[in-house]
């Protein structure tokens, strides 16, 4: 099964760089959220996403190797139980993630292709979509398989010693889950940006 995953992900990643500047540049998000960060949600067509834009006290340099680091996305929220790096070549790596949901619904797992970039002008993203893998979907565990549309970072430099992040989120949690808690679940997963400022800048 792993042996094409590289393969797959690249398939997947196509344009999706373009597709994540296209969106947190679309028309239509409304604020959510302003302490500390902005937070802004968005309803179109077939889009339900949240992003947060925040100004981080490090470089975007430092921003970027610890945000791609799959060892400190643990430490981003108490969601988060497991990732492993199932596989890792050049600036891809594909992930296992294992989410812990609120008592009385499933948990939630999902392999994810992350792909990373640094753009002339110095800007870092990192974007991550759903690895479609039928052998993965089909595997029966008591966890839900659910589906990272779309995901990413852009870290941009915003002078000496800081940066601008933007964080966006297109998350489909799937399976049966409470209509407040699907409504709460793109906010708040944008909401933890200001975790990770702390726990990069501390």
């Amino acid at each position: 099964m792993e042996s094409d995953w590289v393969e797959k992900a690249n398939n997947q990643l196509t344009g999706a760089l373009e597709q994540f500047k296209n969106t947190i540049s679309l028309e239509g998000w409304k604020t959510s959220h302003k302490k500390g960060m902005k937070v802004f949600k968005l309803h179109k067509e077939n889009l339900d996403c949240a992003k947060s834009e925040m100004e981080f006290d490090c470089s975007a340099e430092v921003a970027f190797n610890k945000l791609s680091d799959p060892s400190l996305r643990e430490r981003w929220t108490s969601n988060v139980r497991q990732v492993q790096v199932k596989q890792e070549i050049e600036n891809m790596k594909i992930l296992y993630i294992l989410l812990k949901h609120t008592w009385g619904v499933s948990n939630r797992e999902m392999l994810i292709a992350q792909k990373t970039q640094r753009s002339e002008e110095g800007t870092y993203y990192i974007i991550e979509k759903s690895l479609k893998d039928e052998e993965f979907y089909q595997n029966d565990t008591k966890n839900v398989k659910a589906e990272m549309n779309l995901s990413g970072f852009e870290i941009k430099p915003s002078g000496e010693g800081k940066c601008k992040v933007v964080y966006l989120v297109d998350y489909n949690p799937r399976g049966k889950m409470p209509g407040f808690c699907k409504r709460k679940t793109q906010s708040s997963i944008a909401k933890q940006l200001l975790t990770l400022s702390k726990t990069i800048c501390s």
